[in-house]
Protein backbone atom coordinates (compact mmCIF):
# COMPACT_ATOMS: atom_id res chain seq x y z
CA UNK A 1 0.00 0.00 0.00
CA UNK A 2 2.84 2.38 0.82
CA UNK A 3 4.50 1.78 -2.55
CA UNK A 4 1.24 2.46 -4.38
CA UNK A 5 0.65 5.66 -2.42
CA UNK A 6 4.22 6.79 -3.05
CA UNK A 7 3.85 6.06 -6.77
CA UNK A 8 0.63 8.06 -7.01
CA UNK A 9 2.19 10.92 -5.06
CA UNK A 10 5.19 11.09 -7.39
CA UNK A 11 2.84 10.94 -10.39
CA UNK A 12 0.83 13.81 -8.95
CA UNK A 13 4.00 15.86 -8.39
CA UNK A 14 5.13 15.27 -11.99
CA UNK A 15 1.65 16.20 -13.25
CA UNK A 16 1.63 19.47 -11.30
CA UNK A 17 5.16 20.26 -12.46
CA UNK A 18 4.09 19.67 -16.06
CA UNK A 19 1.16 22.07 -15.67
CA UNK A 20 3.42 24.79 -14.25
CA UNK A 21 5.91 24.34 -17.10
CA UNK A 22 3.10 24.49 -19.67
CA UNK A 23 1.95 27.90 -18.44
Amino acid sequence: LTNITHGLLMRNVQYCTGLQMAQ
